[in-house]
């Protein structure tokens, strides 16, 4: 799985169930410990999450700001797709790109992978 898909799955599970150690993450995602703090790291720096002993929560304090991965996806779907297609043709053969978990960025994995005919991008 694309760290930014696994992380924005994280985020939603986080958010789901409020508060959640580290090992259920880790059993959930497949991933190594060290991998789970990593991207738990990340989560936690942007500042609406907060470690907590052998985990990590939300961050109450943001609670109010949070929204759920899905709803922010579903949001505008078609002119994501739009977007995601039209910037995937800006994408040559070679080229090296970062697309982060935004959700409309993350639209254009799969207009990439229909263009070059490859299934996955680390």
């Amino acid at each position: 799985m694309i760290k930014d898909k696994r992380i924005n799955k994280i985020e939603e599970y986080i958010i789901e169930h409020k508060s959640v150690s580290l090992d259920e993450l880790m059993e959930v995602f497949q991933v190594s410990k060290n991998t789970i703090r990593r991207d738990v790291q990340e989560l936690v720096e942007k500042g609406d999450f907060k470690k907590v002993y052998g985990g990590v929560a939300v961050n109450e304090d943001n609670r109010a700001k949070l929204e759920s991965f899905h709803d922010r996806q579903v949001r505008n779907q078609t002119e994501k797709e739009m977007i995601g297609k039209a910037a995937a043709n800006y994408v040559q053969d070679g080229d090296i790109i970062f697309i982060d978990s935004g959700t409309t960025t993350i639209e254009m994995i799969e207009y990439i992978n229909k263009k070059t005919g490859h299934d996955h991008y680390q």
